[in-house]
């Protein structure tokens, strides 16, 4: 109830007849499956939601969230870097039909100090940040880098036109720091 109830306080507040897509932020906290993805599939069904998403999901909480799901769960939203490549979720969000979006993509600015990325970026005439973006984007997940100027927004857009080559993913694949740079305290793991 208190879901549906934000979420229609949240349409007047911005002035919208419907959200576009709506992401249960975090499996924590208030979150229970059995009372809120049928919430999010009430808004759905209500045609104030076009579609739902979560974020922070492990495999087997997005399974949950799927079987209790009428409607379709189309992304899960996490930290997903060279620095932390998270491929067991990458290949249940796959073999699911969901698209994985990545936040922190630069790893919070660590990708500038892995001397392996800094190789790539100087062979191809980029950024650690372009690199990390590349990668990400040949690996088919959407990123969702964070900007401070409009010289970090350009140099992200231009980060399309980078191409990685084999031997590029191969040292990035075998990279081995497996790091998170957000845990908070009440995350699910």
């Amino acid at each position: 109830e208190y879901v549906v109830e934000s979420a229609k306080e949240s349409l007047d507040r911005l002035g919208l007849d419907r959200i576009e897509i709506l992401y249960v932020h975090w499996p924590a906290g208030g979150y229970e499956p059995s009372e809120t993805i049928p919430a999010f599939n009430q808004l759905y069904d209500e045609g104030l939601v076009d579609s739902i998403a979560v974020s922070n999901f492990l495999p087997e909480q997005l399974e949950t969230a799927l079987d209790r799901s009428d409607a379709p769960i189309v992304a899960n939203q996490a930290e997903l870097h060279p620095l932390f490549q998270q491929p067991e979720l990458r290949e249940f969000c796959e073999k699911n039909g969901v698209a994985v979006v990545a936040y922190a993509p630069i790893a919070r600015g660590k990708v500038f100090d892995v001397p392996e990325l800094g190789e790539i970026a100087e062979k191809h005439g980029a950024s650690e940040a372009q690199v990390s973006l590349a990668w990400l984007r040949q690996n088919g997940i959407a990123a969702i880098p964070k900007a401070t100027s409009k010289e970090h927004i350009r140099a992200n857009w231009e980060s399309q036109h980078l191409t990685l080559d084999d031997e590029d993913l191969s040292k990035i694949s075998t990279l081995s720091y497996n790091k998170r740079q957000v845990d908070p305290d009440f995350a699910p793991w």
